[in-house]
């Protein structure tokens, strides 16, 4: 097996080689339009074989616990979309393509290179390993001892004991003052780095992986949703003593959340799944996905998809455990699954390549699914007074994500205008502006966020992706009447958005799938 191992990464580094050397000759003649077209050629071979093995060893890890090769091949991701001379070829490229094709290939590359790029400096990179160090444990200490995220969340959540909900969130939100100090010297780092570069900031250099209104989607969605929020905010303080803070809003729901619980034990969660894509229309026995799941309650409940090789090889790794919750990440995990094996692209890269927003978004509306009353009654077998208490309860933290949301964007926003403030003050300035929640500037929850580090600009496709989530949904209850036992579903999402890949920005099948321009108001809307 290690020869084997030891053979295929060896095949691997010898294509890359070539494949560089056949890059490296092609761009002697700089700035023309073909040298543009045979750096992407080059490029998306390679991502497309790295990506392939990536994938092969995040199934491994996720399944027999160790994969020797994946740090390997996530350092060679980093390094060959990092290349100068990859990164010299397509800097300001775009413009000297003419084939749409080509700059679509573009549009999801070169966000890649810049990133990559810019990390991969002699100064940032070791900072950023130090960091990815810190990222990769998966527990705090809490109650004087190490315990696993999942369990803390789990008391921030459920613990009948307020005081036990504040020290677990503040558990979770502690950093230690060297940490916050690395994050923060990072965000100045990539911000020197893009000046020298010739850019106000990191945030202006990576503009072409963000959108050009990122400033008006953090304020459509904030006006779209504040009033809701308000108004439920209003109904939690009648409910407390005192006013409520962040580690009470999940709890004072826990009585409708734990009586849907009842509905979806783990042994009946997969039957479901099969059930609500059948009468979707997608025969998930006909598909080429495969499960590995467990049922172990001593490790955290997951749903993972890892996309092997759209769309002939998709896989969905899970960890199940009793409740709602675990169905919901399976619904939107094999939703997920689903939408890989409907691609039809000849072109790799649009098969195999995420437009973040689009790909979070499709996950979000099958999560969502099992919000739907016709969803949780045929299914969960629920009365009309449970699905209606269960509904009040969801919309409210659903709310509250989504002004999360507005806080992370804004926060990176504006840290990376000005990075040499206090930016644990900011982060909490942009808490109370968008929550109304009191601030606890002795924590830093930002400096736990591991999309800082290695998902940077990406918080605004996440308000994307939920108001992608909200529209469909709208357009697809008004249009079809509902997401159970409703076979017309999959014609709709393949033949708007599926069969595409990553072809078309996000924007372009939304608008032409529901038939109207992108809108945050179906946040609100049922």
């Amino acid at each position: 097996m290690r020869k084997l191992t030891f053979l295929t990464l060896l095949a691997v580094c010898l294509m890359l080689a070539v494949s560089c050397q056949r890059q490296d000759t092609a761009g002697s003649a700089s700035g023309s339009e073909g040298d543009v077209g045979l750096t992407l050629d080059s490029l998306e071979l390679k991502y497309s074989q790295i990506s392939f093995r990536t994938a092969e060893e995040t199934w491994q890890k996720l399944t027999d616990g160790y994969s020797d090769s994946l740090a390997f091949f996530q350092r060679m991701e980093r390094s060959v979309m990092g290349q100068e001379n990859v990164f010299d070829a397509l800097r300001n490229g775009r413009a000297r393509l003419d084939s749409e094709v080509d700059e679509r290939r573009y549009d999801l590359l070169y966000p890649r290179v810049l990133q990559a790029y810019l990390d991969n400096s002699s100064k940032i990179y070791p900072l950023a390993d130090s960091l990815r160090e810190f990222y990769s444990q998966d527990w705090r200490i809490f109650e004087t001892k190490r315990q696993p995220l999942a369990q803390i969340r789990e008391v921030v959540e459920q613990d009948n004991n307020r005081s036990n909900r504040e020290l677990a969130y503040r558990a979770l939100a502690t950093s230690s003052e060297e940490h916050t100090d690395q994050l923060g010297r990072l965000f100045r780092m990539r911000n020197q780095a893009a000046k020298k570069m010739g850019f106000n900031d990191y945030f202006r250099l990576a503009g072409s992986a963000v959108s050009d209104d990122y400033r008006k989607l953090i304020d459509d969605v904030d006006e779209a949703t504040k009033e809701a929020y308000e108004q439920t905010l209003r109904g939690l303080q009648s409910q407390n003593a005192g006013p409520p803070e962040v580690w009470d809003w999940h709890h004072t729901y826990l009585r409708a959340f734990t009586e849907v619980d009842r509905s979806f034990p783990v042994d009946s969660q997969m039957t479901f799944v099969y059930r609500s894509f059948d009468a979707l229309g997608f025969k998930l026995t006909a598909l080429p996905i495969f499960f590995h799941i467990t049922e172990d309650t001593s490790t955290p409940a997951f749903a993972t998809t890892v996309v092997v090789d759209a769309p002939a090889d998709i896989r969905v790794v899970a960890n199940l455990v009793d409740g709602f919750a675990s169905m919901q990440r399976l619904m939107g995990a094999v939703g997920l699954a689903v939408r890989a094996a409907e691609v039809s692209q000849e072109d790799p890269l649009f098969a195999r390549a995420n437009d973040q927003a689009l790909l979070d978004g499709i996950q979000r509306f099958f999560a969502h699914v099992c919000y739907r009353p016709e969803w949780l009654k045929t299914y969960g077998k629920l009365s009309d007074g449970a699905i209606s208490r269960f509904g009040d309860a969801a919309r409210s933290i659903e709310l509250l994500s989504i002004r999360l949301m507005l806080v992370n964007a804004r926060f990176e926003f504006e840290a990376y205008q000005n990075p040499n403030r206090n930016l644990n003050n900011l982060y909490w300035d942009m808490f109370a502006e968008y929550t109304s929640l009191p601030k606890h500037t002795d924590l830093s929850p930002w400096a736990s966020c591991t999309g800082f580090l290695e998902r940077p600009l990406t918080h605004g496709a996440h308000l994307q992706s939920a108001v992608i989530a909200a529209q469909t949904m709208d357009y697809v209850v008004d249009n079809y009447g509902g997401v159970a036992d409703n076979a017309d579903i999959r014609a709709f999402l393949v033949q708007n958005y599926f069969r595409f890949g990553s072809r078309y920005p996000w924007r372009e099948l939304v608008e032409r799938g529901t038939g109207q321009g992108v809108s945050p108001h179906h946040l609100i809307a049922r």
